[in-house]
């Protein structure tokens, strides 16, 4: 039953753990708060229990079962790792219902992830209360793009949160039993408290936490995709791998096994932040009824069922029109609920890509040498780089250059388009009010053998490698392989597999090129980076990538 006057904070679990949120007091900080406590307790109520290292499936964790209040019933829900396609019924119903496939479910992950955590929490609640936890419970968030660049020195700045959080560190709970959160095989979750075989803090990777793409565009689904590849596809990636040089793949690397890590849950409760923060900026979520009620979602008749409590007959369904906004739920929701804060705005941006806005914006303050004024806020052109991401079934190429990328940095000759050429020589000129031309840089196609890695992009900068970090103006943006090696089994021996496409907009950097001299009308280069920098005694672990087809483009 919802309870219209019950609203729940989620709080910044960094925040939590040095005692900085007042109802929940911390006595000697860094320490255990009653939050990531009574968590760390639920989860043993809800099934957890010792796993000898090395074995890396997950009901050695967490055992099977079909009671919807236990863990192993609710991350199955994401997926089960017993099918890597649709499971048979009855287990349909319940579980495998990630949105990662076709355009027409990838358009709902911001909105099928919110219930899932939503009804996650209502879960491990119930078992708080059963154990005499806080009544005002509610999942924390992972703050990992908490940005801080006050003290360049600083252990992981600018992204000084982006350690796992302190309560995931320590092996055992306040009475000295063992903690579920942490987990230190590193077969299961390769970031660990610290780098292997010494007391250097571990972070996620510097280009990983960037939320700058996402937040560049004012259309959801736009900033939905994109955010399903940078930071969410990419913190994926450093976790489970351990930045891409610990373990091949740990849980959180695999869409199928994502879930059992219970970090899992404070990545996505970030993420569903992220939403909330980008509507707080003034930006809407549709109101097209198709995407309210989810009329085109292939698995419309499973994907949207949750359960509120252990019995599995009580089935709830919603959908994203229900849940569009948080803090004003009614039922089937039990409460509402909102964040400690939102993300920081404007967005930080890599020092590469602060040049080419900087030089947008001066180029478009300039005289044109036609006399015509340019576009006094060529805000299109001087915004955060935006790339797009979307899993299609069956990626074909569509011509263009093909890549393989491997372990190191690698170039690929990319020919301009007729339209994109017209586009990157109308950027010098554009009258004022107009709507500058858009260049785009698509890669269609992307797909991987083994657990994927991430990769830096950049245009006609072929020098590029590790350590290059976005700090040039020829910086793209990320490519986050998180999902590209999923394979569908249809139960009969052949399978699909969801190959990743991604569109970046790459206007900002051609202007800048042009201006610098650095463009060639008739064809560019793009070079794909791994997004790990070098650490002695490590080498890169995750498989490669396969990208079918390589185009500039216009739109």
């Amino acid at each position: 039953m919802s309870n219209p006057q019950l609203t729940l904070t989620r709080y910044d679990i960094w925040d939590l753990n040095n005692g900085n949120i007042p109802a929940f007091p911390v006595a000697n900080p860094p320490g255990w708060d009653d939050v990531s406590l009574y968590y760390a307790k639920a989860l043993k109520e809800m099934g957890w229990q010792a796993s000898p290292d090395g074995n890396t499936d997950v009901t050695s964790m967490w055992p099977y079962s079909d009671a919807p209040n236990t863990y192993f019933f609710q991350a199955a829900m994401h997926w089960w790792p017993q099918y890597q396609g649709t499971p048979p019924a009855p287990y349909d119903e319940r579980w495998s219902h990630c949105t990662h496939g076709p355009a027409s479910a990838e358009q709902y992950f911001l909105a099928w992830h919110r219930a899932f955590i939503y009804f996650f929490e209502v879960i491990v609640r119930s078992h708080v209360a059963d154990l005499g936890g806080p009544a005002n419970w509610a999942l924390p968030y992972w703050n990992y793009s908490y940005y801080d660049d006050s003290d360049p020195s600083a252990p992981g700045a600018p992204w000084v949160r982006s350690n796992l959080p302190w309560v995931f560190s320590q092996t055992q709970l306040p009475d000295g039993s063992p903690n579920p959160l942490y987990i230190g095989d590193t077969n299961k979750r390769g970031l660990q408290p610290d780098w292997p075989g010494s007391a250097e803090t571990m972070f996620l990777e510097t280009m990983t936490p960037y939320y700058d793409q996402a937040y560049g565009f004012a259309d959801f689904a736009d900033f939905n995709q994109t955010l399903d590849g940078q930071p969410h596809g990419a913190v994926h990636v450093d976790t489970g791998s351990g930045d891409q040089q610990v373990t091949q793949g740990g849980w959180m690397t695999s869409t199928v096994t994502a879930s059992f890590d219970p970090v899992f849950w404070l990545h996505h409760s970030e993420i569903d932040r992220f939403w909330a923060g980008w509507n707080a900026a003034g930006n809407a979520t549709p109101t097209d009824p198709t995407w309210l009620a989810a009329q085109d979602d292939p698995l419309l008749a499973t994907r949207w069922n949750f359960w509120a409590d252990g019995n599995l007959a009580n089935k709830i369904v919603v959908h994203p029109g229900q849940m569009v906004d948080p803090a004003n739920l009614a039922a089937p929701f039990p409460y509402s609920y909102g964040y400690q804060s939102l993300p920081t705005i404007p967005a930080p941006t890599t020092s590469g890509t602060a040049q080419t806005a900087a030089a947008s914006v001066a180029r478009a303050t300039a005289p044109a040498a036609s006399g015509v004024p340019r576009a006094t806020a060529p805000a299109a052109a001087a915004r955060p780089l935006a790339a797009r991401r979307v899993l299609q079934a069956s990626a074909a190429p569509a011509g263009g250059s093909a890549a393989e990328l491997g372990q190191q940095p690698v170039t690929m000759p990319v020919p301009v388009a007729t339209q994109a050429h017209t586009a990157a020589a109308q950027l010098a000129e554009v009258p004022s009010g107009a709507e500058p031309p858009r260049v785009i840089l698509r890669l269609e196609g992307i797909t991987a053998e083994g657990p994927p890695g991430n990769y830096e992009i950049y245009l006609n900068y072929p020098q590029a490698d590790r350590d290059t970090a976005g700090s040039v103006p020829h910086y793209v943006g990320l490519l986050a392989g998180f999902g590209s090696d999923h394979h569908h089994d249809h139960g009969d021996g052949g399978d699909d597999q969801h190959g990743l496409s991604a569109r970046y907009d790459i206007t900002a950097v051609v202007a800048y090129l042009r201006t610098h001299g650095g463009w060639d009308e008739a064809q560019a280069s793009v070079t794909f980076v791994p997004a790990s920098r070098p650490r002695a005694g490590f080498r890169l672990m995750t498989s490669g990538l396969r990208i079918a087809s390589i185009t500039i483009e216009t739109r």
